[in-house]
Parts: structure tokens; sequence; C-alpha cells
């Protein structure tokens, strides 16, 4: 199976957060296919608290659950900016 994905444009997103202490906290890239996710990549939170936003290559595994792609190798790579600052 092959998907090509049309290149998105970048836009600034804001959203609340809520600090949860020492707790670990994570962040989930999901690649849909129609309205099911068939790879994810997951990362912690704590990478994006930076002051130099760069892109980053992600590595996504296969969902298992749906069995849309047969092995992590073909779930493919996603490239995304991203940065979280703390609103003062």
């Amino acid at each position: 199976m092959e998907i090509k994905l049309p290149r998105i444009d970048s836009s600034i997103e804001k959203a609340d957060f809520t600090d949860m202490g020492s707790r670990e906290q994570f962040v989930f890239v999901y690649l849909m296919y129609d309205d099911n996710p068939i790879s994810f990549w997951k990362g912690s939170l704590s990478q994006f608290f930076t002051t130099k936003c760069d892109y980053k290559w992600l590595t996504l595994k296969r969902d298992s659950a749906l069995n849309k792609i047969d092995s992590d190798h073909k779930a493919g790579l996603v490239s995304l900016k991203m940065q979280i600052v703390k609103n003062e």
C-alpha cells in the first residue's frame, strides 16, 4: 500500500498546557488512513521544550491493532517542526 500525502502548510497552534510536576508527558503523532491511525510515533514532551525550533524526523511504528502495514520499516517517516514555550 502506498499513501501519498500533501504537504501541509505551517501554522501556529496554541493550546493550554497543565504542568504535571515530575510525571513524564508524551506526544503522539499519528499517520491516518481515512479515519484510522495506521502508524504512530510516541516521544517525550520534553524534546520540544527548546529555544531553537528545528525540523525533526520521526520514525513511525505500525499500529498492529489494524494491520494495515505488515512491518515497522514500512510505517513511514514524518518531518515536523514543533516548539513548546511557556507563556509568561
